[in-house]
């Protein structure tokens, strides 16, 4: 929404040593008055390498991301606005990725220690999961379901309050044949959070 949003400045992060792969960095200031640093806020998406057996790509990935948010935080003198990471990761919840990602703040920068919006929501756990898809080979003449969870809204909860999570679906809302689906159409379930940054008191959905 442009009237309540304004777009600072965006790049891309780099996920490897070749830049074969980024992740897309965001910086917004809401339009409040009177402008303030406590108005700006970093949202970072990322798409992390697929497969299971790519965990330790995955894991390099986001060293390279978490290298690039320490270097902005350099370039503005380290200041830590409110930070959201989502996206993609394919990694499950007790892969080393998604843990270094919530893990790699507390220490030097706790400012930016990271929660996952959805498991914030429900005691602690993830959604069943995030993607379902059935699909059937004729060549093979099988069927093979795969059902992971594997996307994450991540915040900073000392400068951010989470007010609440989109309803994700279940498996019989779904249907028999999993994602996509005439009400599904993508073969990924949309998170959506909402959100109050602490220091303007202003939602940001």
């Amino acid at each position: 929404r442009s009237d309540r949003l304004q777009l600072v400045q965006s790049r891309e992060l780099p996920l490897d040593e070749f830049v074969e792969r980024s992740a897309l960095f965001c910086e917004f200031r809401l339009i409040v008055e009177p402008v303030c640093s406590s108005s700006t806020f970093y949202v970072t998406s990322a798409h992390l390498k697929a497969k299971p057996s790519c965990f330790n790509i995955r894991l390099e990935q986001g060293r390279y991301l978490l290298k690039s948010l320490g270097q902005l935080a350099h370039e503005k003198h380290f200041c830590y606005p409110p930070l959201f990471i989502c996206g993609d990761f394919n990694a499950e919840p007790h892969e080393s990725v998604v843990k270094m990602l919530l893990d790699a703040f507390n220490q030097n920068s706790p400012e930016w220690n990271l929660h996952s919006a959805y498991a914030e929501a429900n005691l602690g756990e993830e959604p069943e999961f995030t993607t379902w898809k059935i699909r059937e080979s004729k060549r093979l003449s099988k069927r093979t379901e795969v059902c992971h969870t594997i996307d994450y809204v991540l915040y900073s909860p000392q400068s951010v309050q989470l007010l609440g999570v989109w309803w994700i679906p279940n498996r019989h809302h779904i249907g028999p044949h999993g994602l996509p689906s005439s009400c599904f159409p993508s073969d990924h379930l949309n998170l959506i959070a909402d959100f109050k940054l602490r220091q303007t008191g202003v939602d940001d959905g």
